[in-house]
């Protein structure tokens, strides 16, 4: 139930932490919650570049309570692992959400970001754009992938944390993907970027956006 959700405090980013020590934090947080019997979520952006960067989804998996070297051994295996893989159509509202964060702010256009060879799209966030190479790569760990329309689950009125709680970890719920007792709460949605919209795209035409694709 919603009373038994707890979010871990977040080290990244702080600077008295080294890389190691940073890893340690999360591994013995994940172990902890996991030998009470809670479930982990681990949602990260991190995650759309393991195909890009070299041994990234082995260091997350090894952070894992089974995978940890803890004087009382954790239950469970890698076959415990679901990974949610979300499939965003149309494909340019995905880009845009990328150049957004990424770029716009530094004053790259949209049509810059695409094509020129040396942006971030280019060297570091082309991976993160490819969702169906995302899950073949965590197919070849052997991990259980569920994919996600998110255009059907938009279309159908649901919220992407309702369907993860629901249907991928079991929680108890409506056939409307609410929770059963808390029919009258709504998702806080807190992750919005105001005022960026479809129109945000600037010095690109659609002749452009054709010949790119």
């Amino acid at each position: 139930g919603a009373e038994n959700v707890k979010c871990l405090p977040s080290f990244h980013g702080k600077d008295e932490y080294s890389r190691i020590e940073i890893l340690d934090k999360y591994k013995t947080e994940f172990y902890n919650e996991w030998m009470k019997g809670r479930s982990l979520a681990i949602a990260t952006e991190a995650m759309d570049f393991v195909t890009g960067k070299k041994g990234l989804l082995d260091d997350i998996i090894r952070q894992l309570p089974w995978n940890a070297d803890f004087p009382v051994k954790a239950s469970g295996s890698n076959n415990d692992i679901t990974v949610v893989v979300t499939y965003r159509s149309p494909r340019v509202k995905h880009l845009e959400s990328m150049w957004h964060q990424c770029c716009m702010r530094e004053g790259v256009s949209f049509y810059q970001y695409l094509v020129d060879p040396k942006s971030r799209f280019h060297v570091a966030t082309s991976p993160a754009f490819d969702s169906l190479r995302l899950v073949e790569k965590f197919l070849e760990k052997g991990l259980n992938v569920t994919l996600v329309d998110m255009e059907g689950v938009i279309n159908h009125g649901y919220d992407i944390s309702n369907i993860m709680a629901c249907d991928i970890l079991g929680a108890n719920c409506n056939a409307d993907k609410t929770f059963i007792g808390m029919e009258d709460k709504q998702a806080e949605i807190l992750n919005v970027k105001n005022g960026h919209s479809s129109s945000s795209i600037h010095n690109i035409t659609t002749d452009k956006l054709e010949h790119i694709n």
